[in-house]
């Protein structure tokens, strides 16, 4: 959602828009959802995810599989996903 909202202020100019602008970007942000909703159910589309964030979830994934597979007690799991 955060993501949505930051790129909705990008297009906006940081709310420097009058109302009909407004209501012009938000009409063409509704037919985006309406379009990427059925794709994201057939798993044709993902969330965009920056590339710190991308690397951090699957550094955290495999911690987690670590601890899955017993490679790993749970104080092992949360010290190495602390750090």
């Amino acid at each position: 959602m955060e993501g949505w909202h930051r790129r909705l202020n990008i297009k906006a100019a940081r709310g420097q828009l009058n109302l009909y602008l407004l209501i012009d970007l938000l009409a063409s942000e509704a037919s985006l959802v309406d379009y990427q909703v059925p794709l994201m159910k057939q798993s044709t589309i993902l969330r965009h995810q920056r590339r710190n964030s991308k690397s951090a979830t699957a550094r955290l994934f495999a911690i987690w599989e670590r601890l899955v597979d017993s490679k790993r007690n749970l104080r092992q799991t949360l010290r190495a996903a602390a750090h």
